[in-house]
């Protein structure tokens, strides 16, 4: 899971068309926001793609400490 910590960045997603498939702006994720937990919690693959629209700064939360932190 990643936590932006400044800046900011867009996701995008795919979106089929027809036999092709596109990428379509969902949102834009401003700082002390997450994403990538569905990736955490659940080990699925990822669904979309982050482009940053300008520097940026993140912090990283990975599985294996969010398993620590939730056997607490």
């Amino acid at each position: 899971m990643w936590i932006l910590l400044s800046g900011s960045i867009e996701i995008y997603e795919y979106e089929k068309i027809g036999e092709n498939s596109k990428l379509k702006e969902t949102k834009i994720i401003l700082p002390i926001n997450e994403f990538g937990e569905l990736g955490l919690l659940e080990k699925a693959k990822r669904s979309a793609t982050v482009i940053c629209k300008e520097d940026c700064e993140f912090a990283i939360l990975e599985r294996v400490h969010y398993k620590e932190v939730e056997s607490i």
